[in-house]
C-alpha cells in the first residue's frame, strides 16, 4: 500500500515552475494513481504535461487510462 500523500498540489506547482522535475517526480512515487490523475486535471495547462512526463512510467500509463481518451487528446495536443 502507498504512503498517504502529503504533497500539496501548490507545493507541487511550486516544483513544476522550478524546473525540480526529479523532486517532483520522487513526490509523486507516493502518490496513488487516481490522486495523480486528479492533480493533472487540476493543473494549469502547460504544467499537465510536466507532472505527467516527471512521472516514472508505470505510474504514467496507470493515470492515463483514468482520464478520458478526449481530455488526453485535449491536453497533449494544446501543449503541443
Amino acid at each position: 500500500m502507498r504512503e498517504e500523500n502529503t504533497v500539496t498540489d501548490s507545493e507541487v506547482e511550486a516544483l513544476v515552475e522550478k524546473g525540480q522535475l526529479k523532486a517532483l517526480s520522487e513526490s509523486l512515487t507516493r502518490w496513488a494513481n487516481p490522486e495523480v490523475a486528479d492533480l493533472i486535471l487540476r493543473m494549469d495547462k502547460p504544467h499537465q504535461v510536466l507532472v505527467y512526463r516527471a512521472l516514472p512510467r508505470r505510474a504514467g500509463g496507470g493515470c492515463v487510462c483514468l482520464i478520458s481518451s478526449q481530455r488526453i487528446r485535449t491536453i497533449f495536443l494544446e501543449a503541443a
